[in-house]
């Protein structure tokens, strides 16, 4: 089994560099999407695998419901990022320059996420970009999954089945009051949510053109 132990003194700098890194990626696919769907004349000429000016500029204009259900899970992935740090004192910055952390931080989401995608052969390169887009914004909740089970236990069992794990999503009813990091536990609980709710506004959109009414009661 690939468990990975991690030192407490890492956990929660480590919570945030994967926040980062899932963002980043978020925004990255999403612009794939987008190119692939809506842009193909750019293909080619626009870079998918990185946030250089021109890709940047090109999320900027876009409006659509794809690009709101992004935003709204980077606006999720970005407060829960800066929530971590001001409650324990840390600096996004600081922890952003630290190549350690970076390199801990995407191994740790490319161990659950393989070239944007879970390494299963459940996946395959033949799938068309909505498929991917379905399957990234689910595997992204299971990042967050795991995430909560390195601060419960300062390891992690990378070999969980990315779709059969027996917690996949129970950690979404937990109750992490009296826990050691209680406080982060609830605000990924929270970010699970609200990636959750992003991944079934995905599914609706293809394949149910958008009929389901997902605003709060």
């Amino acid at each position: 089994m690939k468990i990975t132990t991690y030192e407490q003194r890492d956990l929660i700098p480590l919570t945030i560099s994967v926040l980062g890194t899932i963002s980043f990626f978020n925004a990255c696919n999403t612009l794939k999407y987008l190119v692939e769907t809506e842009f193909c004349d750019l293909k080619g000429l626009i870079s998918t695998d990185t946030l250089d000016d021109s890709s940047i500029a090109l999320l900027d204009v876009v409006d659509n419901d794809f690009h709101k259900i992004t935003y709204d899970s980077m606006t999720g992935i970005y407060e829960t990022a800066h929530s971590l740090a001001n409650i324990y004192g840390l600096d996004i910055g600081t922890i952003i320059r630290d190549e350690r952390l970076t390199e801990m931080g995407e191994d740790f989401v490319l161990e659950l996420i393989v070239d944007q995608f879970p390494e299963d052969n459940f996946v395959d390169e033949d799938f068309e970009p909505a498929e991917s887009l379905d399957l990234f914004a689910f595997s992204l909740v299971n990042v967050v999954n795991f995430l909560c089970s390195m601060l419960l236990a300062g390891k992690v069992d990378f070999d969980l089945s990315w779709t059969s794990s027996k917690f996949y999503l129970d950690f979404l009813s937990e109750d992490y009051s009296g826990k050691e990091h209680a406080t982060a536990l609830q605000l990924l609980q929270e970010l699970g949510s609200v990636l959750s709710l992003s991944h079934g506004r995905i599914l609706d959109l293809l394949y149910n053109n958008g009929d389901i009414c997902w605003d709060d009661p």
